[in-house]
């Protein structure tokens, strides 16, 4: 699932906006959410919305209600920018960086950034006034008062000459996918778009491909540019979900459920309204150490880039100027100390290493250093230069990639945490500790003291039966008689040990214990004379019935009556009704911790395994195989 407009949905949106907005006055500004920024305009056709969700998406329209109260940023913003003219309306090369320029007494400009985090600043003559909230890299600083600075600048592949593109398809050692990914800067969406309008593998490698491979891959890759200035855009779902929302339609998503729109705002405004929210600030530390790789990565490509086009260019200097340069060094090998001395006063002079035996000359405005050796050797040295630092980027370009699969997997983590999940009624039984016995019956127990109240005087009818555990702090169990004759012995033996594993006992990591169970008749709420009975405890007079225990429960999905219900139960019990099952005993894992594994080895819901565990902590003993029967009583 896309979480972040690209340089292709921008691209394709300005035009868009720029019909609405160009001329338009700037009414009011709301902050909606910390990361977003709502600003109303004045248009000779009413009033147009434009939502901006930092490293998120932006698009004509509102998502909600906008808060009563403006925060101090706001007013600010309202002071400054309030009937504000828009002038121009653009991105920022092909990066995911959007500018709106505003003007009334001052210009200004509004910089929203789409990518990672991503941020909103408010520029004045190249200096921030205010960004929606502060942040500091090694290269760059968004906080008031500082000089904006874009991030590097990628490649802007709509303005590459053709032999531009060629070369930097052969200068990759990669296959043709991530080439085109990376060094044309189309991203691996577009990127495998076009190998397939090529009719080329993906996974192909750049060595193995022939020049015609290299012409179709240049003319579908302008095809692809051309298409941006017709879109056709369309959201695409998988299984009713969005997944992915495009300028126009993508081969690659062939199969998917596809929805199309009159206008590219029209569907990124609906793709980035329908999927779930990833709260801003609520990324985990390893989602934000991965980001600093990714941008230190990034940073290190381009100055390995850099490095390569400065090494190879001056090894083309020096054979452009071959025979100055040849006759220069032939000279110098026969100088004396007295004569090189001389050489300081050429005008193209800049140094010399005696010891390493280089001259640095300027020569076409660059700094040429050379060997003692000859023309040749000055060249190889420059010309392998080059080759390391392309075998860097190599390196470096797969170490990004991981990062950003790591990045990827990090955030869905985050968005499946976050996403709402879809409620199913809850049965009343729920609302309790329950499990259902190995002979069908319904047994249900108190959470807490109110609770403990409730499930005596609510739900114990007199055929049920009423257990309790020889300890402090045990809940009040009633085993539901499911009218066919007495309740059965191994019921009576699951319910005990159900009161005991949820009693004090568990935390206390005690073998076992005795527990018992006794008719409705012999619980009252009515204490001895003088005596005071707290909320949740009940009196209970006569025989009791003791049962010894051990602390073990199970952990599985009952099928009851053809739906998977989470619980936490005695070990015979489960094994009837679960097809397989967790048997925990009293531990040193912390319950969050315990349900975090559970969670990852059943795929059941976090919370709700939590709801279920006893207090304290618990370890996992082994893993069994049940019967899987269904329960066919509705309770």
């Amino acid at each position: 699932m896309k979480t972040s407009v690209s340089s292709f949905d921008i691209a394709a949106l300005i035009p868009e906006l720029r019909d609405a907005l160009l001329g338009a006055y700037v009414d009011k500004i709301y902050q909606p959410e910390r990361d977003e920024l709502l600003i109303v305009f004045n248009t000779k056709s009413g009033k147009r919305d434009l939502l901006m969700k930092s490293g998120r998406c932006l698009f004509m329209g509102r998502k909600g209600e906008n808060p009563q109260e403006p925060s101090s940023l706001v007013m600010f913003l309202r002071k400054n920018l309030g009937n504000a003219r828009v002038t121009d309306i653009r991105q920022h090369g092909f990066d995911r960086i959007v500018e709106i320029e505003l003007e009334k007494a001052e210009k200004f400009t509004i910089i929203a950034e789409f990518f990672r985090n991503g941020n909103i600043s408010i520029v004045k003559d190249g200096i921030i006034l205010v960004p929606l909230f502060f942040q500091r890299w090694s290269t760059r600083a968004l906080i008031p008062k500082e000089e904006y600075r874009y991030p590097p600048e990628s490649t802007d592949p709509r303005k590459m000459e053709r032999n531009e593109v060629v070369e930097r398809i052969k200068e990759s050692n990669r296959d043709i996918v991530r080439t085109l990914a990376t060094r044309l800067n189309l991203g691996g969406t577009y990127a495998e778009e076009l190998c397939l309008m090529a009719g080329i593998y993906k996974k192909k490698k750049v060595s193995e491909l022939d020049e015609d491979e290299i012409d179709r891959i240049i003319e579908e890759m302008e095809n692809l540019m051309n298409r941006l200035e017709k879109p056709e855009p369309v959201v695409y779902y998988e299984n009713s979900e969005p997944v992915d929302v495009t300028p126009f339609p993508m081969r690659i998503y062939e199969g998917y459920e596809k929805k199309r729109f009159e206008t590219v705002n029209d569907a990124i405004y609906a793709y980035f309204t329908e999927i779930p929210e990833i709260e801003e600030g609520k990324t985990s530390p390893g989602v934000e150490k991965i980001e600093r790789q990714i941008a230190q990565q990034e940073k290190a490509i381009e100055e390995f880039g850099k490095i390569a086009e400065d090494a190879k260019r001056k090894a083309e200097i020096i054979y452009a100027h071959y025979q100055e340069i040849d006759a220069l060094l032939s000279k110098i090998r026969e100088m004396n100390s007295t004569e090189m001395a001389e050489l300081r006063k050429l005008p193209y002079f800049v140094s010399m290493d005696t010891a390493k035996k280089t001259i640095t000359i300027r020569v076409d405005g660059e700094d040429i250093t050379l060997d003692f050796k000859g023309v040749n050797e000055s060249a190889k040295r420059y010309y392998e230069e080059a080759k390391k630092m392309k075998e860097k980027i190599k390196g470096a370009e797969e170490a990004l990639e991981q990062s950003k699969r790591r990045l990827e997997s990090a955030l869905q983590e985050i968005k499946e945490e976050k996403t709402p999940k879809k409620s199913r009624k809850k049965h009343w039984f729920e609302k309790y500790r329950w499990f259902i016995s190995s002979d069908e019956n319904l047994v249900i127990a108190g959470r807490d003291a109110k609770t403990n109240e409730r499930v005596v005087k609510k739900h114990m009818k007199d055929e049920d039966i009423y257990a309790h555990a020889e300890i402090h702090g045990a809940p009040s169990v009633i085993v539901k008689r499911n009218g066919e004759g007495p309740i059965g012995e191994q019921t009576l033996k699951e319910a005990c040990e159900f009161a005991l594993c949820f009693s004090k006992a568990w935390p206390s990591k005690i073998g076992g214990g005795a527990a018992y169970w006794v008719k409705p008749s012999q619980v009252s709420k009515t204490p001895q004379a003088g005596e005071f009975l707290a909320r949740g405890a009940f009196v209970i007079r006569g025989k009791r019935n003791y049962v010894r225990a051990e602390l073990k429960l199970a952990v599985g999905f009952v099928n009851y009556r053809d739906e998977k219900l989470l619980t936490c139960a005695p070990i015979s019990a489960m094994h009837r009704w679960c097809d397989e099952y967790y048997i925990i005993v009293p531990g040193d894992e912390r319950k969050e911790v315990m349900a975090k594994k559970l969670s990852k080895e059943m795929g059941a819901d976090i919370d709700e395994i939590v709801s279920a565990l006893p207090s304290g902590g618990s370890m996992i003993v082994e893993k069994r195989k049940g019967e899987g029967k269904r329960v066919e009583r509705r309770f």
